[in-house]
C-alpha cells in the first residue's frame, strides 16, 4: 500500500524532467539486466533518498 508521503515524493520527482528521465533509465536497465528483480518502487525510494541527502 502506498503511503501518502510516497505519493507526494513521486509527484515531486515526476515534475522534474531530468529526475523522471533517470528513473525511466533505471527502470529500463532493471528490466533488461535483472529481469525486474528489484521493483520500480525500490528504485524510486533510492532516488528520493539520494535527493534528500544531496540537499
Amino acid at each position: 500500500m502506498e503511503r501518502p508521503e510516497d505519493a507526494i515524493g513521486l509527484a515531486w520527482l515526476s515534475s522534474h524532467p531530468d529526475t523522471a528521465q533517470r528513473i525511466a533509465q533505471v527502470h529500463e536497465l532493471a528490466r533488461g539486466e535483472t529481469a525486474m528483480r528489484v521493483p520500480l518502487e525500490h528504485d524510486l525510494a533510492a532516488v528520493q533518498r539520494a535527493l534528500c541527502l544531496g540537499r
